[in-house]
């Protein structure tokens, strides 16, 4: 995912981690839109996690792509 991309987590990602006990993190920005700021570790060949800043909070938080829609 390019740096800019705006995203939203998936369906499948929220019902995942509202049974892993992540209720809190999907209440707060499960309906929000997040932008990419770029790779979590571009060090490391393999590692495709993405720190996505979501709005309106400016909160940062890593994320697999396989995790995430582009938004259009």
């Amino acid at each position: 995912m390019k740096k800019g991309t705006k995203v939203k987590m998936k369906d499948s990602f929220k019902q995942q981690c509202l049974k892993n006990e992540s209720r809190d993190h999907i209440l707060e920005f499960g309906e929000c839109t997040g932008i990419v700021i770029g790779l979590t570790h571009p060090e490391l060949p393999g590692v495709d996690d993405v720190a996505i800043r979501w709005q309106p909070s400016g909160l940062r938080y890593n994320y697999s792509p396989d995790d995430l829609d582009i938004v259009k």
